[in-house]
């Protein structure tokens, strides 16, 4: 079971981290209880999308959200999720960047 385990997360991890110098994220408060803020830095336009997954890879929440060209902060809701690690996976066109956030509910 560990052993499916690590694939599924180096498999995970492998395909979301592409040219990853192209987008600045930053993740806050960490560890969160009811929401992550989400900061992050990009030279391009469009549509932002924004995945919270458990370390085995099931999809939590998702969100879909125009990006203008610039700095631009916003929220992702983690109310009601159980206490534990998980992955944030933020994805512009070919370009990803997977942060870890430590969830502990108040």
């Amino acid at each position: 079971m560990k052993s499916v385990l690590l694939v599924l997360i180096t498999a995970f991890m492998a395909t979301s981290a592409v040219k990853a110098d192209d987008i600045h994220v930053r993740l806050s408060p960490n560890p969160a209880s009811n929401y992550v803020t989400i900061e992050l830095e990009e030279d391009v336009a469009g549509n932002v999308t924004v995945e919270l997954f458990s370390v085995i890879g099931t999809r939590i929440n998702q969100k879909v959200i125009f990006h203008a060209q610039g700095d631009h902060v916003f929220t992702l809701n983690t109310e009601g999720i159980a206490e534990g690690v998980y992955l944030v996976r933020v994805t512009h066109g070919q370009h990803s960047v997977v942060k870890r956030i430590k969830i502990q509910p108040e």
